[in-house]
């Protein structure tokens, strides 16, 4: 999926769709060179997620930040 946000606003417009029930979506986006959060998995539960899982937690910087299944 891809949302272009910049059109969106926030907005309390009444939701008029009785069959289909309204859902929020919060989606917190960096590129690889920042995050919100200083927060990590602990280890252990990191090796539990499957690769492409774990390469959001990367470290933040840019250079020769690309992973590959050989690093695992």
């Amino acid at each position: 999926m891809l949302v272009f946000t910049e059109a969106i606003t926030h907005t309390g417009a009444k939701w008029t769709d009785e069959e289909v029930d309204r859902v929020a979506l919060f989606q917190c986006y960096n590129t690889v060179g920042n995050k919100w959060h200083k927060w990590d998995p602990h280890p252990k539960h990191l090796k539990e997620m499957p690769f492409k899982r774990q390469t959001l937690f990367r470290p933040v910087h840019c250079q020769d930040n690309t992973p590959t299944l050989d690093a695992v």
